[in-house]
């Protein structure tokens, strides 16, 4: 479920911090919250800034650097599914991550 999908997310961003540090690098995270289209477009970014930040948390509980991790919401503007169906609700529901890496050299 979501708890390995969390451990093994924290472990990659860990082997990823642990391979920058060796190419005097930082790597950046960024996590982008979604909503479905049901609600007020202002009420659905609120939900979705809120459930990146709730990843953020849970990541940092993993041991990734918090100063490393960036939170934002899209709202209900970068649907995966457009589809109006209850599916297509469940799967826009969700938290997209990017990754970076800021030389430091």
């Amino acid at each position: 479920g979501q708890e390995a999908v969390l451990d093994k997310l924290a472990g990659e961003i860990t082997d990823l911090t642990t391979l920058a540090a060796i190419m005097q690098a930082t790597p950046r995270i960024r996590l982008t919250g979604h909503a479905d289209d049901t609600g007020p477009g202002t009420l659905n970014l609120s939900l979705s800034t809120a459930r990146a930040g709730a990843v953020m948390a849970l990541l940092k509980k993993r041991g990734v650097p918090a100063d490393q991790i960036t939170i934002g919401g899209a709202g209900q503007l970068d649907p995966l599914d457009a589809r109006n169906s209850d599916v297509a609700r469940s799967l826009n529901r969700r938290v997209s991550v990017a990754v970076s890496v800021d030389d430091e050299r």
